[in-house]
């Protein structure tokens, strides 16, 4: 995943790995857990780790045809980032935010339970932090 975390006047652009689970509760209606595992990045002379990011997502879907959806997340993100460098230091500072995201899957010729998807997502914003990020993978219904 391609991360953008903007702090003051930065941004540092790390990519990270991500893995997500959930089931459905009803028909286009589910819950969905995320974890997003360690990335680093530097800019203006300090370098930005994010140490972990995890949350939990309500995910709404809409069909766009036959094989495409469409979907709107929201829930909440707890993060942990380290900073190093000129502009501040941190080391392991944890927070939450609420989270908000959008994303497309299309199913895969030939593969019925298996999904190409797109998503965007906005982890958190606020005391002058802000982290976001996109994200192209695959998805499989068991």
């Amino acid at each position: 995943m391609r991360t953008e975390v903007k702090i003051g006047g930065s941004k540092f652009k790390p990519y990270v790995p991500k893995i997500k689970t959930g089931f459905y509760l009803m028909n286009k209606v589910a819950l969905e857990l995320q974890y997003i595992f360690s990335g680093e990045a530097d800019d203006s002379g300090s370098t930005l780790k994010i140490d972990n990011m995890y949350g939990g997502y309500l995910r709404l879907d809409s069909n766009l045809h036959n094989r495409a959806r469409i979907y709107l997340l929201g829930g909440y993100t707890q993060t942990e980032l380290s900073m190093t460098g000129n502009l501040e230091s941190l080391s392991g500072q944890k927070d939450g935010s609420l989270s908000w995201g959008m994303g497309v899957e299309d199913q895969i010729v030939r593969m019925r339970n298996t999904f190409i998807t797109l998503e965007y997502m906005q982890y958190y914003n606020k005391d002058g932090y802000k982290i976001s990020g996109i994200s192209l993978g695959f998805r499989v219904l068991f």
